[in-house]
């Protein structure tokens, strides 16, 4: 494949690298009732909500979709690395990859798997899958110092071929060279990170909350598909240049926007319309993560996608999240857009 330029200011200057990355993707994923229990249980969860199949108001927590292009259809354990980033690791010289940056926008909510009504508890216990097609393509890469950034645009559609949401990430790959160096940052929402930026100078944080993560929370969270050995193997994450093993920045992330949801919306999954984070820096197992935010409302609301018409009314909630023992942050230029009732009061004590 010729060099050519692809969307935005990234251009590709070497052929043969070019190649190894698929311009597009699709790929088919599903899940069951497991799946979102075993996730919710990975990121922290502690309500019945996530925990509990027969819930009335079962769903998975927001951030499920990121994981989802790891496990595919399976529901067992898959090899590492998973398909997505086989393309990745033949680039030039790529010795890893790592999650730099991801913004999540729903369109409507995530379906939920159905459940038998005749009472079997042979087999799969009456429940079904669902079922989902994730497209994937290309946005660009561009040189760094030390490796190369891939920017990779992702929509999941239902079976009737609606849209359920939009996923944007940045991931490094450690080592990846022969591309165009651009001194151009992609950033998928400009005004969102700087905004970050200003709220975080002009006041003080509104709300700050706290967490220690079990050192057993990345064990869990793996089983969700991301299979990594840096984040349960000590020895492979110092030969990735780590101190130890590490926190998944998805899963580190979901932590961040549960306290969110749990400080401005009452712990309501369903008033989330989109997130966005990027990933800092590393989090140790077993860490303390100080969670920083900031409301704003905003003055043009969005038209729910999650909720009932009568809860249009959106703030943007600026974040930041620490590692409490190092003072260093693991999340930055972070929001949330949190679907209110203009009529029900934001602060919530509720606890996910």
């Amino acid at each position: 494949m010729a060099s050519e330029s692809i969307e935005n200011p990234f251009v590709l200057t070497a052929a043969a690298c070019a190649a190894a990355v698929p311009m597009h993707q699709r790929s088919t994923v599903s899940y069951n009732s497991r799946d979102i229990l075993v996730y919710a249980l990975g990121v922290g969860c502690r309500v019945p909500r996530f925990l509990w199949e027969e819930h009335p108001e079962f769903a998975p927590f927001p951030l499920f979709p990121a994981v989802l292009s790891f496990k595919g259809r399976s529901h067992g354990v898959v090899p590492y690395p998973h398909k997505e980033l086989l393309p990745l690791m033949a680039l030039c010289g790529v010795r890893g990859v790592l999650d730099g940056e991801l913004h999540l926008e729903y369109d409507r909510p995530l379906p939920v798997p159905a459940r038998g009504l005749s009472g079997d508890n042979g087999g799969d216990g009456g429940e079904s899958s669902v079922t989902l097609e994730l497209s994937t393509h290309l946005e660009g890469i561009s040189q760094k110092r030390t490796g190369a950034v891939i920017h990779l645009h992702s929509e999941l559609y239902d079976t009737d071929c609606h849209r359920i949401c939009t996923m944007r990430t940045a991931l490094f790959a450690v080592g990846a060279s022969g591309y165009s160096r651009s001194d151009e940052t992609r950033e998928h929402a400009p005004a969102a990170a700087r905004d970050w930026t200003r709220v975080r100078s002009e006041r003080v944080a509104e709300a700050v909350y706290t967490e220690t993560i079990g050192e057993h929370i990345s064990k869990l969270y793996r089983l969700s598909g991301d299979y990594n050995p840096i984040h349960i193997d000590d020895e492979t994450a110092q030969a990735h240049g780590l101190d130890g093993a590490v926190m998944h920045g998805r899963c580190t992330m979901a932590f961040g926007v549960r306290a969110v949801l749990d400080t401005f919306a009452h712990g309501d999954p369903s008033a989330l319309s989109a997130a966005a984070a990027r990933f800092a820096s590393p989090v140790p197992l077993g860490s303390t993560l100080v969670t920083r935010m900031w409301r704003e409302t905003r003055p043009t609301p969005v038209q729910p996608v999650r909720s009932s018409p009568e809860r249009a009314c959106t703030s943007r909630v600026y974040f930041e999240t620490e590692v409490k023992e190092s003072g260093r942050l693991a999340l930055t230029h972070a929001w949330i857009d949190v679907l209110t009732s203009s009529s029900t009061a934001m602060l919530g004590q509720s606890r996910l």
